[in-house]
């Protein structure tokens, strides 16, 4: 387990904000975050095209957060630094091609600061190394949670379940270990 710094804006692809949508509990992002959070016009995107699958619900969450200012949303405009970062992620320029959400995020925190909220470690970790990114997963924002008082590990737990089985991607062990490596490194 690693250990990062919250550096704000939190930037959130779609794989890592849908684990807090998909179990209802996107206030758990602010409450943990507070209110830096950012979200790329492609995540939203990525997300309205949900509506056609049994996730239809997933967007108008969504929506709502945004309407109520919980969440930010960027666009990347045609020109500038960020703009060609994000263009050279998707193009697959330092190896693997990147998907939207994720090289919007990557390419917004390269160039103005801030973190990474995903999933994909095994994407954008090496990516994040080579240019001294600070990133955080679904893990992280729920042991952060537990931390705040905002979840007790029981419920931590049961949301973790519940996220795997709404087909998010986290490690095949429990909350509970999860809970274990994160609080063992935190700065004593």
């Amino acid at each position: 387990m690693r250990t990062f710094k919250l550096l704000p804006p939190i930037v959130f692809d779609t794989d890592c904000l849908s684990s807090f949508l998909k179990v209802r509990r996107p206030d758990l992002i602010t409450a943990v975050l507070g209110g830096s959070v950012l979200l790329p016009e492609q995540v939203v995107y990525e997300l309205d095209n949900l509506k056609p699958t049994k996730y239809a619900w997933l967007p108008q969450i969504l929506e709502k957060e945004i309407a109520a200012g919980a969440f930010q949303v960027f666009r990347i405009t045609a020109r500038g630094a960020v703009a060609t970062e994000y263009l050279a992620l998707i193009g697959g320029k330092y190896g693997k091609r990147m998907g939207s959400g994720e090289a919007a995020a990557l390419a917004y925190v390269r160039i103005n600061g801030g973190t990474i909220a995903s999933n994909n470690l095994s994407d954008i970790a090496p990516y994040c190394r080579t240019h001294g990114l600070e990133y955080i997963s679904t893990d992280d924002i729920l042991c952060l949670a537990v931390i705040h008082g905002c979840l007790d590990l029981a419920q931590a737990e049961t949301l973790w379940m519940e996220m795997k089985s709404r087909r998010q991607f986290l490690p095949a062990y429990g909350f509970s270990e999860a809970y274990r490596r994160f609080y063992n490194n935190l700065p004593k």
